[in-house]
């Protein structure tokens, strides 16, 4: 029973966060792994836990999720060269849930 609650505190929780809106960047000397270092690097720097991970009763996990604060990962990515750019050539994965007050 007290995981079909962690369950459902984990899918409220979930609603605050939303999928990315693809944001994209540009930075005319970099590659794509690069971009893929640096975001990540971004991403987990300034992220916070917004649903547990948990073991449902029918035995599934549900992995933990995380969101992103927009105006510190865009200030972090920036500082790293990387603009954002609504033609850049880089594109934020849409896995990547953002926590934007936009």
């Amino acid at each position: 029973m007290k995981s079909i609650y962690l369950l459902l505190v984990a899918a409220l929780l979930a609603g605050c966060a939303h999928n990315s809106p693809r944001l994209r960047y540009s930075n005319p000397g970099a590659g794509y792994q690069e971009f893929a270092d640096v975001s990540y690097q971004c991403e987990r720097a300034n992220s916070r836990i917004v649903a547990v991970a948990v073991v449902t009763t029918a035995g599934e996990i549900s992995p933990e999720e995380r969101a992103v604060d927009c105006v510190k990962f865009d200030a972090c990515m920036k500082r790293k060269g990387f603009i954002k750019s609504s033609d850049g050539i880089f594109k934020l994965g849409k896995d990547v849930k953002m926590d934007c007050a936009e």
